[in-house]
């Protein structure tokens, strides 16, 4: 009896509410407004925490553990196919792709109260140390064009740097922790999300490369998150209302002219695709669970893609098609050990609206 009430206790945290639905049927969580997709394909079958999408290649990177050491495998779309890449005794959080390789931000082994971006072709056959020595970057670091990257250090500066190590640095002059970054090479300007030392308000920024100067403009206030979509010209953010979240999109980051989208409540995750549609996340009142939408920007409509499940990473959306992927955690039980062992897996939804 005590294993039985065990097993079904184990159910819910799962988050398995649609146990014994068939696979293209969603269980909506607004009976009278939501409107559904439907579910063409759903694949979890690798393990990872998903971390970056190449689309001109067709491959995903993601984060894993395996034996005590930290690992960044490439998932290729087509064949379903897991390959190591990179293993690492230190702990690696982050992975951002460029066309030609990929960078990684990893604890330095040499000092571990530091952290280190590193370069690596696809077959890690040329690998490079990009931050100095004694240089700390931060998690705002993202990856753009051939083989280039901008990052915030914890000396409050900005810096720019290719594969090779060539940078440019650049002082924001201002007491800011930065979060998130991103970056145009379109438009040679990019945002960051910061907060001020002096104050709780986070804030979105705008930078511009004019004349050798770095221009940084706060433009927004009480920003969660945001996206930039893979076209590098446009924009989708999210803010902080008393009756919920607002979704805008800068709809050309040259001029910054934010329109509002739709507003909706509990709103976690956002990401844009290159035809505009909006995917997030939206957290229940209860529990870890997450559901994942779709705004259509042609409709002005928002479609529930899955049931609820616990959301352990971004999203990543497939260009051209109607396909996301992300990494759903799920927990199993160790009897040997009688502990709840939680693992990140790589998931791919197709659907149709």
């Amino acid at each position: 009896m005590r294993k039985l009430l065990f097993l079904c206790s184990l159910l819910f945290l799962t988050g398995c509410s649609n146990v014994l639905l068939p696979e293209n049927t969603i269980l909506p969580v607004e009976y009278e407004e939501s409107q559904t997709a439907k579910i063409e394909e759903l694949k979890t079958d690798q393990p990872g925490e998903v971390e970056a999408i190449n689309n001109e290649h067709g491959f995903i990177l993601s984060i894993g553990r395996k034996n005590e050491q930290y690992t960044i495998d490439q998932y290729q779309i087509d064949n379903q196919n897991l390959v190591n890449i990179i293993t690492a005794d230190t702990e690696i959080s982050k992975v951002e792709t460029a066309q030609d390789g990929f960078f990684y931000l990893k604890v330095n082994p040499s000092n571990t109260l530091t952290k280190q971006i590193l370069w690596s072709t696809l077959d890690k056959s040329v690998e490079r140390t990009i931050t100095d020595t004694t240089e700390n970057a931060t998690e705002a670091f993202y990856a753009y064009g051939k083989d280039d990257v901008v990052y915030v250090n914890n000396s409050n500066q900005v810096v720019f740097s290719n594969s090779q190590g060539n940078k440019t640095v650049y002082d924001l002059n201002q007491n800011l922790s930065v979060t998130k970054i991103c970056w145009s090479e379109v438009y040679n300007s990019g945002f960051f999300l910061a907060r001020d030392d002096q104050s709780d308000t986070v804030t979105l920024y705008h930078l511009l490369l004019d004349g050798g100067e770095l221009k940084v403009n706060a433009t927004v206030k009480d920003v969660i998150t945001f996206d930039l979509d893979s076209t590098k010209t446009r924009l989708v953010y999210s803010t902080q209302q008393k009756d919920g979240i607002d979704i805008y999109v800068i709809a050309d980051i040259k001029t910054i002219n934010p329109q509002k989208l739709f507003t909706g409540q509990n709103i976690d995750r956002i990401a844009v695709d290159e035809n505009k549609n909006v995917y997030y996340s939206k957290l229940l009142e209860i529990g870890e669970r997450s559901t994942l939408w779709i705004y259509d920007n042609e409709k002005s409509q928002s479609y529930q893609l899955c049931s609820p499940f616990r959301l352990s990473s971004g999203i990543f959306p497939v260009k051209g098609e109607n396909e996301i992927f992300f990494s759903a955690k799920q927990l199993s039980y160790l009897e040997n050990s009688d502990i709840i062992q939680a693992n990140n897996y790589i998931t791919d939804l197709r659907f149709s609206l």
